[in-house]
Order: structure tokens, then sequence, then C-alpha cells
């Protein structure tokens, strides 16, 4: 077995080559990260198959693995963890998991593993040029506080660290940084001490040092280093009793690489200060990083049962999609030939969901099969239901000539045997954003009465169209945060830098609140509101096809707005910031693609989900 060796100065140069080529945006995958704090963490490392596997102690987690780095075999490097944490009698952990890089594990290990989101340790990512500029009401305090800063200090200077002079100033700017702060914790000594090692191996690790210096003395210090369009600043630190020292070294380093489009600041460990402190630059993403530990076979057959209870993801994708002219739930919405099913899948699974469902019609299984279901099949449990027009109560027969599917609820129904827990149901042809998936099934994991569901609330500045009005059910939420009427408006659109709604074609309006709470049915249901759905489909058939027997649907919203009025059920409302996107008409589809590339591009998705 590969011996695991600890991380020193020696180290570099093996470490170094497997950063150049890996880091899905993330510090922890950076040389400057690994050994800043390779002390803190008791950081070992072997080699495996060309694949660098990393082993650090992480808290309350114990000893964890780093995903395996580099261009080898990634199988032979995660075995070589597998016998290690045999070995060592330990649980097998992934730490610091990048999203980018849960789907590659899971094909390794499939249903064995149980991923959780850790906020503590996600990175906050900022676009470059607003640190550049600091322009913007949400930045003035900033760009205040940098302009005193060189009013109070015109002979201000950046400096960046390229001889032996500076460097030594910079060392008595830490010794002095250190005096004023004689109450270190020993995980702040350790990371004083990491950041003097990073100045001292710059040249050898790769790393860019700067400081601002005024009065002939260092003031504040910053050091980082940039990959693609990233930079990563590993250390930012200043005089306290220098005013503005601090937003001044952080836009005076940012400007010190002209090409970075983005900065990651790092985690911030969980500490409420410096979460404050990050959040006051106002972060475009927070790029989150998950735990994934690993069952055994012995653990995994045990708790296999109990899985079974588990929130499962159901995704009606029958629609014909007149409008759109085509099967749109079929379309691919980048060059890698992805539709937004895979989107919603890889967001599910990100969330927590082990088991999707996916309703369509039984014609379209070959082509769905092919296009779609193939490439998720390995990362989750996969299952399809199909809705036909003959799944009618016994005793009713389909009208002649109808074509029309029955409507989502009747979908649902389709699916009922399929739902042995919870569930979240969406529409194939819907971008609800990650967000959506963490709130829906946070909510679902939860043991609670039968009567307890929930729909996730979209602000209605997050679903407007620029290119026409939209129908949406609008919210009014008590003060529970219980949904206490949804109402139907079929005609919104922007006014005015607003929204507006029209009910008799544009010749009045009557305005919305942008913040306004909107559905754009994503409910989490309890498994038992499929029996209450089914005994009340006969009444809706006899109720409504001798009024429109060609078009008549039996919908969910309504059916659960019914249930709601009767007290059956409660829906609670989960808000959430997320961006819609949908495809609703042809138009729309560039739109989406523009924006599933702008994602991409800001790293909240991978290039190849299931790479």
């Amino acid at each position: 077995m590969q011996e695991y060796q600890r991380i020193t100065e020696q180290s570099i140069e093996t470490l170094r080559p497997f950063f150049q080529t890996y880091a899905c945006g993330i510090c922890d995958n950076t040389v400057g990260a690994v050994y800043q704090w390779r002390d803190i963490y008791v950081s070992y490392y072997a080699v495996i198959g060309d694949m660098l596997c990393i082993r650090a102690g992480y808290g309350v987690y114990g000893d964890c693995y780093t995903v395996p780095l580099g261009a080898g075999d990634f199988d032979a490097a995660c075995e070589a963890n597998e016998k290690d944490a045999q070995a060592r009698g330990i649980p097998l952990r992934y730490c610091v998991v990048p999203a980018c890089a849960v789907a590659r594990l899971r094909m390794r290990y499939g249903s064995r593993m149980q991923v959780e989101s850790i906020r503590d340790w996600a990175d906050y990512i900022y676009h470059a040029d607003a640190f550049r500029t600091y322009a913007g009401k949400a930045l003035h305090t900033q760009k205040n506080h940098v302009n005193r800063f060189y009013r109070d200090h015109p002979d201000a200077q950046t400096v960046v660290v390229r001889d032996a002079q500076t460097e030594a100033a910079c060392l008595a700017f830490l010794d002095r940084f250190r005096e004023k702060h004689p109450e270190f914790t020993p995980l702040e000594q350790n990371e004083w001490n990491g950041a003097k090692d990073l100045l001292l191996h710059r040249e050898k690790l790769g790393q860019t040092a700067a400081c601002l210096v005024t009065g002939g003395e260092v003031v504040a210090l910053a050091i980082g280093e940039a990959k693609d369009d990233m930079l990563y600043v590993h250390v930012e630190k200043a005089m306290p009793d220098v005013s503005g020292a601090y937003p001044a070294m952080a836009q005076a380093f940012v400007k010190c690489f002209d090409g970075v489009q983005y900065v990651n600041r790092e985690d911030d460990g969980g500490d409420a200060g410096l979460r404050y402190s990050k959040l006051n630059y106002k972060p475009v993403e927070l790029r989150e990083k998950y735990l994934v530990t690993i069952r055994d076979d012995a653990t995994y057959e045990i708790r296999k049962e109990q899985t079974m209870n588990k929130p499962i993801l159901l995704i009606m994708a029958a629609g014909m999609g007149s409008r759109f002219g085509g099967p749109k739930q079929i379309e691919p919405i980048d060059e890698h030939d992805h539709v937004i099913l895979d989107f919603s899948v890889f967001d599910a699974i990100r969330a927590g969901f082990e088991k999707v469902v996916v309703i369509i019609k039984k014609e379209m299984e070959a082509d769905f099969e092919e296009r779609v279901g193939r490439r998720i099949r390995p990362h989750v449990q996969l299952e399809y239901a199909f809705q036909s027009l003959d799944k009618l109560p016994e005793g009713y027969a389909i009208p002649e000539g109808r074509v029309k599917p029955w409507g989502t609820a009747h979908a649902i129904l389709c699916a009922k045997d399929l739902i042995d827990a919870p569930f979240a149901v969406l529409n194939a042809d819907d971008f609800y954003g990650a967000d959506a998936y963490r709130k829906i099934y946070a909510f679902l994991k939860e043991e609670r009465p039968e009567s307890e569901c929930a729909m996730v609330g979209y602000q209605l500045g997050n679903t407007l169209s620029d290119f026409g009005s939209v129908a949406r059910g609008v919210c009014e939420v008590g003060a529970d945060g219980k949904l206490q009427s949804l109402t139907e408006r079929l005609k919104i659109e922007k006014r005015d830098g607003a929204a507006a709604f029209t009910e008799d074609d544009g010749q009045t309006y009557t305005p919305l609140a942008l913040d306004t709470l909107v559905s754009m049915n994503l409910f989490g249901l309890q498994k038992t509101v499929l029996d209450a759905f089914e005994a009340r489909f006969p009444a809706f058939l006899d109720e409504n096809l001798p009024k429109n027997p060609m078009k008549c649907e039996y919908l969910l919203p309504r059916v659960l707005d019914a249930m709601m009025q009767e007290g059956k059920i409660t829906i609670e409302v989960l808000e959430t910031s997320a961006r819609w996107h949908g495809v609703t008409n042809r138009p729309d589809l560039p739109i989406l693609k523009a924006a599933i590339r702008k994602m991409k591009d800001e790293g909240q998705y991978p290039e190849e989900l299931w790479k």
C-alpha cells in the first residue's frame, strides 16, 4: 500500500504540477492554500496512478480525503484512499468537494454516497472589476474608506514583493501585526505562520505578494495566485490602526492582475466576523463545497431499507410542447447537448436527492433514454412513469377525438406506484436554480405530518421576460409563512422598471412589486396526497367532461388549492432568491442558452455536467 507523506517545503515541486490543470474554482485546489494550511490540517499526500491524493484533518469531521487531482487513474486513486481509510480504521470521507466533482465520485460510489453541503466551507466569489473600482451604491462604504486612506496617506504606494529588502519589510509588518493581536488563538497563530511561509516561498509556490507602503513602512500585505480567469487570495492583512488599509489593499492587489475576471477570497471557516466582512464586499456567488461520506457495503445494506423513504424528485416531462414547436424536454441548451432536465437532476443530486422519477409519454421513452437517461442513470436512481390517456378510473372512457393529456395532477397519478416517500414535483421545461432544490429537499427530509406540504416561492422580478407577458400564480402568504391563496395572473409584464398585470388586453394595468412571491409549480408533497388526487379525479371528470371533453385538465395547482381551502393540507412557502428560466416559446431558447453560458463562466456549473 502506498504510504502517505507529510506535506513539507520539499513536497512543493511534487505537488505543484497537479494544481495546474484542475481547480473547479475553489481555493482548496490551489497549491498556495494547501501549503499554507498544511500544519493546521496535518496534511499528508500520496501520488497514485498519476493522481494526487491528500488526507487532512478537518476538525469535527476527523481525517478526510480530498478528491484526487490529476489526469491519471481516478479509480486507482480512490481505491488507495479506501485502503488507507480501512487501514486506519476511519470512515471514508471526502471533504471540500467542489460541485463539479460530486458527479465524478457518484460514478464510483453510487447510492453509497451521502452528500452534505457545508456552509462554513463555501468560497466567496466576486467580480474582479468590482474590486478594481468599488463602483456603485453596494460598495460605496469601501470606496469611501479607500479615498480616506489615500487622503490621509498621499505617499502610499503598492509594491510587488520582488527583492529581499521588500520581503524583509513585509516580514517586519507581520511581526508588528502579531504584536497588535496578543490574544491569537492556536488557529490564528498557525494561519499567521502559514502567511510567513507563503511569503518566504512565494516564487517556488508560484505566488504573488504585494504590499501597501506609506511613511516608509508596510501597512498591509496580500498574497495569492492567479489561475485561468480567477485570482485566489490566500493572505490579506492590514494594520488595524490604519483606517482604510484593508479595502485599499484588497483593491490594489486585484489591480496587480489585469487578466482575471473573478476573485476568490476563500471561505470564512464559520467565523461570524469574517463572514460579515466578506458579505459586505457583495459576492456574486458562494461557491459550495461538500462533505461526501461513503458508507461501507455492510452499512449500506443495513441502511438500504431506511433510505427508501428519502425524498424523491418527480419531473413532469410528458407535455406536448405545442407552443414551443416540438418536444422541448429534449431540446439541447448548450454545446454539450445538455437539456434543462440535466441541470435539474444535477442540482437535485447536489441538494441530496438520490431517486428521480421522470413522467413521459411511452412513445418518448427511446428518445428520452438516448438523449438524457443514459447520461443521468450512472449518478442517481432513475425510473420512468408513463402518462397515457387511458389511465382513467373504472367506468370512464376516453372521449372520441381527444388527444390532449389529462393535466399535471393526472400525470402525478400515473407515477403513484413509484412514489413511496415525500416528493418534490416540478416541470421539465423550467430551470429552477440550485437554491430551489436545496430549499425543497431540506423541507422534505424532515419528518412531518401528512398534511404539511410546501411550495418554492420566487420573487416576481426573477421570473419575468424581456420579450412579452408571462402567466404567474401570485401568492398571498400569511404571517406564519403558509400560503393563503394563489391567484393566476395571465398577463404580467415589465413596465417602467417594475411589473404590472392586465386583465383587459392592455387597456389598464395593475402594478405588482418585483419582490411579490409567485409560484413556478415547484411543490413539496407528502406521498399521502396521491390518495387524495386519486379520490378526487372521478368528481373532476363528472363535472368537466360534459362541458369540455376535448381540453379539460386535472391541474395540480387547482387540486392543491382546493385541498388547502378545505383545510386538508397546509402549504409552507419557501422563498428563494434563484432566477427562473424557461422555454415556453421557441424565442426563449437563445435567452436560456446565454444564461447557461454565463452560469458556467461564473463557475456555478462545470462545462460538462456528467464527465
